[in-house]
């Protein structure tokens, strides 16, 4: 996970690389450098840029082998994003591992990333952790939990997890 301080300077470096592109200023292979930089340290907003060339990319392959070099890569920088804190990324990234778009499927893996985005307040993803204590999908079963994690999506506002509360405390 990058530092504060860490995200400030990329940040700048980050501002600054999408400024000289605008200007058309540098050639783009210097530029692409330079962000392919700030994604390898895992700066989520680079990630997200090269990710989204890359998915331009792979529109515009020609081979089915190009194509899933491409994706596999896209794929990477949106795990990277998500292992850095992007809460987008984190629910995305369990999406995928949930319905094995992307990621081979694995339960566990998209519980983890659910949890993470959870954690960081996205309601959707409070919703789906609720639902895999419930059913013990890659976790094991556990009736507090669930209860935990319906009440803060609930208080955030998920009228999926509203409903899930009522429905329990009727039973």
């Amino acid at each position: 996970m990058l530092t504060p301080k860490e995200l400030k300077k990329y940040d700048k470096e980050y501002e600054k690389i999408i400024a000289d592109i605008k200007a058309g200023k540098k050639d783009k292979a210097k530029l692409r450098k330079k962000m392919d930089v700030l994604a390898h340290a895992g700066y989520p907003k680079a990630c997200l840029f090269i990710r989204a060339a890359l998915l331009n990319g792979v529109e515009q392959a020609i081979s089915e082998q190009d194509k899933a070099q491409f994706q596999r890569a896209a794929n990477n920088l949106l795990k990277i994003a998500a292992d850095n804190g992007d809460v987008d990324c984190q629910y995305a990234v369990a999406k995928m591992y949930e319905q094995g778009n992307g990621f081979l499927q694995n339960d566990r893996e998209a519980f983890r990333y659910y949890l993470l985005a959870a954690r960081n307040g996205d309601r959707t993803a409070q919703t789906n952790v609720a639902r895999y204590y419930s059913l013990g999908i890659g976790v094991e079963q556990n009736a507090t939990e669930y209860i935990y994690w319906n009440t803060q999506a609930a208080n955030n506002g998920e009228s999926i997890a509203m409903n899930n509360m009522g429905n329990a405390y009727e039973n």
